[in-house]
C-alpha cells in the first residue's frame, strides 16, 4: 500500500496549511494545488457540497501533488465509502464522541 498524499505531507513536514471548500466551484481546488497548499478540505458536514460536487472536484484535483480531505457529519459507511472510493486522501468525521464510533468510522471506511 502506499501512502497518501496527506500521508506524505504530514510525516514530512513540521508545518501542513491547507484550505477548505465549503460549495460547489469550478475554480478553488486547483487553486490551493497551485498557491502551494498542502491539502484542501471538502466540507460536507457544514457546507452546501453533495457527494457528486465533491467527486468531481477530487477527481480534477487528482493529478496534483495537493492532498484532500473530506468532512463528513456522521459515521455511516455508505458516504466514508463514496469520498474514499472518488479519491479522497482521508476523511474527517464529526461527531465522533466516543471510541465505538471511531472504530465505526475505521471499519465504514475499509
Amino acid at each position: 500500500m502506499t501512502a497518501s498524499r496527506l500521508h506524505d505531507a504530514l510525516a514530512t513536514k513540521t508545518q501542513v496549511w491547507g484550505g477548505w471548500i465549503t460549495g460547489p466551484t469550478a475554480l478553488g481546488p486547483e487553486a490551493f494545488g497551485g498557491a502551494g497548499y498542502d491539502y484542501v478540505g471538502f466540507d460536507v458536514q457544514h457546507g452546501y457540497l453533495s457527494d457528486v460536487d465533491v467527486a468531481v472536484m477530487l477527481r480534477r484535483l487528482q493529478h496534483t501533488a495537493v492532498a484532500t480531505v473530506v468532512r463528513l457529519p456522521g459515521v455511516d459507511a455508505a458516504p466514508i465509502g463514496r469520498v474514499l472510493d472518488a479519491g479522497a486522501d482521508g476523511v474527517v468525521i464529526a461527531m465522533v464522541e466516543t471510541a465505538e464510533q471511531a472504530g465505526q468510522a475505521v471499519v465504514s471506511g475499509s
